[in-house]
């Protein structure tokens, strides 16, 4: 899922962003020595800045971290922050929640042309975060490889050939990077 970023203005003219990361909170320009950018790393730079220039301007926004519902919030039993992104399984797509009702079977949720509906809570799924979505293919491969033995394999058998498995599934992702 790609995140969009969302900003808020904190003060100045925010078109002083313009062309600059998308991780700067602070513009000073001033048209003696050009424009700086400050990231949230690197706040503590600005006390280096001398800022009591006549020309200078000054902009501030703040970055706003939209919520993500996810496994292991479910897992928690954790009902989404209204605003989090959540997974809609029948439009296979992810869609902002928005609540649920009483008896929390049933969850709101915003389209992307604004519009509100209903859903049982069985249509969504949290977002897999790139660790879960790694454990989720290893724990698949493991599986796929375990199918495959005896049933009256004995445990100690099936442990080193799952120990073994997983060996492989990581020395595999490792030469694809």
């Amino acid at each position: 899922m790609s995140e969009e970023i969302k900003y808020e203005a904190v003060f100045g003219d925010q078109s002083l962003f313009d062309g600059v990361s998308c991780a700067a909170i602070i513009v000073i320009k001033s048209n003696s020595t050009g424009r700086y950018t400050i990231t949230e790393n690197e706040c503590s730079d600005i006390v280096k800045l001398n800022v009591c220039q006549p020309d200078i301007e000054i902009a501030m926004r703040r970055i706003i971290k939209t919520p993500v519902w996810t496994k292991a919030d479910q897992q928690a039993g954790k009902l989404p922050e209204v605003g989090a992104i959540i997974h809609f399984t029948n439009d296979i797509k992810d869609v902002e929640f928005a609540g649920s009702s009483a008896d929390r079977k049933s969850w709101v949720f915003k389209c992307s042309d604004g519009s509100m509906m209903f859903a049982p809570e069985s249509c969504f799924k949290p977002i897999e975060t790139p660790e879960e979505r790694a454990k989720r293919e290893e724990d698949e491969f493991v599986k796929s490889i375990l199918k495959n033995e005896m049933p009256d394999s004995s445990q100690l058998w099936l442990d080193a050939v799952a120990f073994g498995a997983r060996a492989t599934y990581r020395k595999l992702k490792m030469t694809e990077l």
